[in-house]
């Protein structure tokens, strides 16, 4: 937030006295210097960090995840989300193996 100050004076300029009258320019600081505010989660499988997921657009939610997943054909998976974190648990290691090199392309892409 930016805020300005005027003092009264006929040629406007600052002086540093209580008189200032402070106004808002409406100028969002974080948007012009290009700062994103969303959310962002670590992905671990089996307790081993994967890497990170962050929803950038409006219609992507946590759940995605669990989605692209199943729609790669795995099934013996749990999700639980805690805070920032995003778990998937797997008792096959097989899978667990897969469900990382899977997840690792799918987080480097999204």
């Amino acid at each position: 937030m930016q805020i300005f100050g005027w003092n009264g004076n006929s040629n406007g300029s600052f002086n540093g006295n209580s008189s200032i009258i402070p106004f808002y320019s409406g100028a969002d600081d974080r948007k012009e210097q290009g700062t994103n505010n969303h959310d962002s989660y670590e992905v671990y499988v089996n307790g081993d960090y994967v890497g990170n997921k962050s929803l950038i657009t409006q219609g992507e939610e946590i759940s995605d995840i669990d989605k692209h997943l199943q729609l790669q054909g795995f099934k013996d998976f749990d999700e639980e989300v805690m805070g920032n974190h995003v778990d998937i648990n797997t008792e096959d290691l097989v899978e667990a193996k897969r469900i990382k090199q899977n997840l690792n392309v799918y987080l480097t892409i999204r």
